[in-house]
């Protein structure tokens, strides 16, 4: 039976020669270890910021025997609006939550304004 550490050392070998078979060009491993990496560090954050911020955030304010108006006021505020932020995003964006100003931005500024191809023939004199 293989330990923990055998198994992180050839996870780690494997991870590796996928990211160096870059070097051959642009494949299917690469891509998987790219997207292995990306899961892996945003699963992690979610993690740091669910246990080291929200968690103690809830005791803190909203989740204390006794609370106060004031302490009942900072932990309900900000979950309201970024519940309703949620709401708004998927609500606008057909169940993808973005950021409010990311939108426009990645859709050449179709539907909320004029892109960077309409800019570019803009007069300057109107400006």
């Amino acid at each position: 039976m293989a330990s923990v550490e055998q198994i992180g050392l050839w996870t780690s070998f494997l991870l590796t020669l996928m990211v160096f078979s870059y070097l051959l060009g642009d494949n299917l491993l690469y891509r998987l270890a790219v997207f292995v990496f990306a899961g892996v560090a945003a699963g992690y954050s979610a993690i740091v910021i669910w246990d080291g911020i929200l968690i103690p955030w809830l005791h803190d304010t909203l989740l204390v025997p006794n609370a106060t108006l004031d302490q009942l006021t900072l932990g309900a505020a900000p979950l309201l609006i970024g519940l309703l932020l949620l709401a708004r995003s998927w609500s606008t964006r057909g169940g993808r939550a973005e950021s409010p100003g990311a939108g426009p931005a990645h859709r050449g500024g179709h539907g909320g304004g004029a892109g960077w191809r309409h800019q570019r023939h803009a007069d300057p004199a109107a400006i």
